[in-house]
């Protein structure tokens, strides 16, 4: 019986101690500053935490779910010239996320991201010429934008690209350049 005792004993105060040095610090209201702390740097007009705060109204990590208010980050972060939030608030247009959808703001706003370069954003301009969605049909254009977004090593792009060389649209077919995209 000792042993019983000792043994339950010693949970017990194994298990207060385990809870008084490892007390779990009070997460919701670290994130709730660190939010708001975000909140105000984008309210300055940073465009990158303009951008974050965009992603936790999409997300409602923290906040309610907002579709029309993370459209409304994006958009001010776009319109500082953010690749990230320009690429962004080109799919909320494109797919009415949050914003009335508008297939000719969608490809503005993503040429605007794609002509700076950003993979993702240029990738979805090379589907939207080889889909003819928002611009015309375009092959040569397709290719062009894949050929930027999988330099840069976008899996998408190289993807597309493979399937374009095994397919011939676009270029001569030629399976060794499928496989090696």
């Amino acid at each position: 019986w000792r042993w019983i005792i000792l043994t339950v004993g010693g949970l017990f105060v194994a298990l207060f101690l385990l809870v008084l040095v490892v007390e779990p610090e009070d997460v919701p209201e670290t994130a709730a500053t660190e939010f708001a702390a975000l909140v105000a740097k984008a309210s300055a007009g940073d465009p990158v935490a303009q951008f974050k705060v965009a992603g936790y109204h999409a997300r409602g990590e923290g906040v309610a779910q907002d579709l029309t208010e993370a459209a409304k980050w994006l958009l001010l972060s776009a319109q500082q010239g953010y690749a990230p939030a320009q690429n962004n608030i080109a799919v909320c247009y494109a797919t009415g996320a949050g914003v009335e959808k508008d297939q000719i703001q969608a490809i503005a706003w993503i040429r605007k991201s794609a002509d700076q370069g950003y993979a993702r954003a240029q990738c979805y301009l090379g589907l939207s010429f080889a889909k003819g969605e928002g611009v015309p049909r375009d092959q040569a254009q397709a290719i062009d934008w894949f050929s930027k977004s999988a330099a840069q090593g976008f899996p998408d792009a190289l993807n597309h690209l493979g399937y374009c060389h095994s397919q011939g649209r676009g270029v001569p077919k030629d399976e060794v350049e499928a496989f090696a995209c």
